[in-house]
Formats: structure tokens, C-alpha cells, sequence
């Protein structure tokens, strides 16, 4: 029997258990990875991550199910779903064969394209609601698609000279038609400046990546050289959610790091995290990840 596609209206992501997965490693040499996932399904269970990279994934063939909190939608090949840093999403196989094309972008690096790259909301296709998000809708468009990873995929395998600023420049070509699909920004944050807002947020980001213990609200503003206020508004229209969500999901995925390495008890996790104590770690991380510590 094949599964029933999860509703996902109410409750967000309670059915879906966080799975353990590797977090990529990305540099200013090496802003993006390409990785190739073949399964097998029909799947009742899904898969799910949290992560700092930006991802955009494609379904090269079969029918998989991608889950975000209080939303859920089933993609075709030639379809394509966009994460933004630490935002919990699960996906699961629903055909007999299933490939699918993931492609991890660098936060910091994503519109370093010299002076040409200054004047485009380059997170926008990201930091749009799930349900809003450009995906193609009519054969020709999910055909292009293909033959864009197609083409994308030569250049990545085959590493011709310059193969890897074609990938980047194909990369932003991309964001580029997403971005041309969305709607107006309707009074949100003009697109113009978005490098120079990333830098703003540079020193607070790198905080939150980098500490055990992602630091306060204030300390976050204070470190960006701006007042809580502006602060609090820049990322959020920068990056489209609240500084607490983000620095909260940094510090949960950093506590799951942690457990997949053993080499802590719950305690001293929760102690490393800045959690009063291991009760307080497991209520958060039921929280976001919809599991125990124990059970992920």
C-alpha cells in the first residue's frame, strides 16, 4: 500500500523525527557542494535535517515528499524545494526509485559576484514562506530544470577549466529566476544592499556558528554595532525569521552534533549549550527536532 500524503495544516512537524546527517563543509574556496541521493519507496517515515548551509534540491526521478512546519507538498521530477539555514525540513521517498540532486550553498558567500552582485535580495527565494517558494509549473519549465542540473552535473564531475565558476555563475542564474517568480516585496526590505546587510549580520552570524552558547539578543546587536531594535529588523527581513528562532535552532543542532558523537552525557551537553540542565535541553529539543535526545 502506498503511504498517505502526511498532513502537515496543524501541528507542523510532530510526525516527523529529526534523522542524523552530515552537515556539509563550506568555504569561501568552496561555496557550494553537489551531493546525489538515490532511494528506494514507497517510505513511512521521512527523513529530517537541520543545517547552516543554504539547500536547494531537485527531483531528478521518482515523487518525494518534503515536509516544512505546518506544510507539506510532493514534488515531481523536474520540481525543486529551497531551505534556508536551520530550518527543520524531513522529506520522504514515495516511488519504487527515487534520485534526487542537492545542492548546499555558503550563507556567507551566496552574491559574491563583485560589483554585480550587490543589487539582488539573493537570500528572497530562500526566505519566503515554504508555500511560496518557486518551484516550475509546466512541463517546459520543469524540462529546463533538468537540463540545467544535467549541465551543472558535467561541470561538477568532469571539472573542465573554469568549471567552477560556471557552476557559480549557473548557481545565481538560478536564484535569479526564482527570484523573478516571486511576488513584489510589498514594503518588505529593498533588495538593493543585500551583501552589505549580510555583512552587517556578518559578526552575529559567525557568533552563533561558531560559540557553544550563541550570544543573547543584545550581545548579537552589540557585536553588529546596531541597536537591538535595528538589529532585530535587519535579520529578520534579511533572513526571515526572529534572531531567537535562528540562534535557538543553531544551539539545538549543535546539542544533536554533540549526541552523534557520543563523547557526552545528556548532562554535559546540556552544560556545554548553556541549559540549565538536561530537563530543559530535552524540552527545547522536543521543541524543534519532535523527538527525545534519546530517541534522535
Amino acid at each position: 500500500m502506498k503511504p498517505q500524503v502526511a498532513d502537515f495544516s496543524r501541528g507542523g512537524l510532530s510526525q516527523v523525527p529529526m534523522t542524523a546527517q552530515e552537515h556539509p563543509t563550506l568555504t569561501a574556496h568552496q561555496p557550494f557542494q553537489l551531493l546525489w541521493e538515490y532511494g528506494t519507496g514507497p517510505e513511512e517515515s521521512f527523513h529530517g535535517d537541520v543545517h547552516y548551509a543554504l539547500q536547494i534540491s531537485v527531483v531528478l526521478h521518482g515523487k518525494i515528499e518534503v515536509a516544512y512546519e505546518e506544510w507539506s507538498r510532493v514534488y515531481v521530477p523536474g520540481e525543486l524545494w529551497w531551505t534556508i539555514c536551520w530550518e527543520p525540513h524531513a522529506y520522504r521517498h514515495l516511488a519504487p526509485r527515487n534520485l534526487i540532486l542537492t545542492l548546499n550553498v555558503s550563507l556567507d558567500d551566496l552574491g559574491q559576484l563583485g560589483p554585480l552582485g550587490g543589487g539582488v535580495d539573493w537570500l528572497r527565494p530562500f526566505a519566503v514562506a515554504p508555500a511560496s517558494r518557486f518551484c516550475p509549473q509546466t512541463p517546459d519549465e520543469r524540462e529546463r530544470l533538468l537540463q540545467w542540473c544535467q549541465q551543472l552535473a558535467r561541470w561538477y564531475r568532469r571539472q573542465p577549466p573554469n568549471w567552477a565558476t560556471r557552476c557559480w555563475l549557473a548557481i545565481h542564474d538560478l536564484v535569479l529566476e526564482a527570484s523573478a517568480h516571486l511576488p513584489q516585496n510589498n514594503g518588505e526590505t529593498p533588495a538593493t544592499g543585500i551583501q552589505s546587510r549580510l555583512e552587517r549580520l556578518h559578526p552575529a552570524l559567525a557568533l552563533v556558528r561558531e560559540q557553544p552558547i550563541p550570544p543573547s539578543l543584545s550581545e548579537a546587536a552589540s557585536a553588529c554595532k546596531l541597536s537591538v531594535s535595528r538589529f532585530s529588523e535587519l535579520f529578520r527581513n534579511t533572513l526571515g525569521r526572529s534572531y531567537g528562532h535562528f540562534a535557538l535552532r543553531a544551539r539545538l543542532d549543535q546539542c544533536a552534533a554533540d549526541l552523534r558523537t557520543g563523547q557526552y552525557v545528556l548532562k554535559e551537553i546540556a552544560m556545554r549549550h548553556g541549559f540549565c540542565d538536561a530537563a530543559s535541553l530535552c524540552n527545547a529539543f522536543r521543541r524543534v527536532f519532535k523527538c527525545t535526545p534519546t530517541a534522535f
